[in-house]
């Protein structure tokens, strides 16, 4: 009960901080109606009143949703409602869709990404702790807690495996590794999670900011990067850029410092991706550096448009 109590407290945390970012970057780039038809990567749409037809193009990484689970652009059927969130500054351009058979009403349905979450609370039944004994194919053997009563498995094709709170793959775990299996509701032996620990080997005493549950990486993400990014970031105007690194002044234009970009580090100029090269003197720039080392900056975000970085939303 109180493993329950605090999966559904952390989920409704998730969900605020999830449906508050989201209401900042979404709003204004969600449009909300009825298929009209799917043409290879296109949708086709109605708006809600069941006029102005539009075409969008899905984004090679698009996620889309059916009732709530990821699904394929052809399992979507014609008349269903349906709700796109189209590329910041380019509505033709849609980088995610959410369909609706169930329940017509958006409002009353959870954010995908929490919906196993919230199943979870109510999965306690099913679940079995204990160790690895090992990996045979797609069947996991382990010990219970008592280090007694081996049993097998099997996994199923479309089961969730996750490493320390991050997705990964069956051949990934290893003997000996802490791990929870959630089972099919009626049928022990197929699992359809399986969550496997090497930092903190007690799930009762899991830290949530350590090791979130898998579900929520992607959401509490939100709230910790803005809690490091206070302390690694900062502002001021571009003076010039030599090769990899960016040369910038503070905000007051003292203090004259030089950045080297990580090989990995991201380049936004007005909230759209871009290179180092596109920077210009005097930009208005927002630099973070990487944890521990102020002189690796690991994202760039320059302003041209609006230079003010509170009214513009990290991207």
């Amino acid at each position: 009960m109180k493993n329950r109590l605090v999966t559904v407290c952390v989920a409704a945390l998730a969900l605020v901080l999830f449906v508050g970012a989201r209401a900042l970057a979404d709003d204004k780039n969600q449009m909300e109606g009825k298929i009209v038809r799917i043409e290879g990567n296109k949708l086709v749409m109605m708006d809600k009143a069941g006029k102005n037809e539009s075409t969008h193009t899905i984004a090679a990484t698009a996620k889309v949703f059916c009732d709530g689970k990821e699904c394929k652009l052809t399992d979507l059927k014609k008349d269903q409602t349906v709700r796109v969130t189209t590329k910041e500054g380019d509505p033709t351009q849609a980088v995610r869709v959410e369909a609706l058979d169930k329940n017509k009403d958006f409002e009353k349905n959870p954010p995908p990404e929490l919906n196993n979450l919230l199943v979870r609370a109510d999965d306690k039944d099913n679940t079995h702790d204990g160790k690895i004994v090992r990996i045979q194919g797609n069947k996991l053997v382990m010990m219970g807690k008592d280090g007694k009563s081996e049993h097998t498995h099997t996994i199923t094709a479309d089961a969730t495996v996750s490493c320390d709170g991050k997705e990964c793959k069956l051949s990934d775990l290893k003997k000996d590794q802490a791990v929870r299996v959630t089972t099919k509701e009626g049928d022990p032996t197929q699992a359809v999670r399986v969550e496997a620990l090497d930092k903190n080997k007690d799930f009762d005493k899991k830290d949530f900011d350590k090791n979130p549950p898998p579900d929520l990486s992607n959401l509490l993400v939100f709230a910790d990067d803005k809690k490091d990014a206070d302390k690694n970031t900062h502002e001021g105007k571009i003076i010039r850029v030599e090769g990899n690194k960016i040369v910038m002044a503070d905000k007051d234009g003292k203090n004259e410092h030089t950045h080297t970009l990580a090989a990995d580090a991201k380049v936004m100029c007005d909230g759209k991706e871009c290179k180092l090269t596109d920077l210009k003197k005097d930009q208005q720039v927002r630099v973070t550096t990487k944890e521990g080392d102020t002189t690796q900056a690991v994202r760039v975000e320059a302003l041209d448009k609006n230079k003010d970085f509170d009214k513009n939303p990290k991207q």
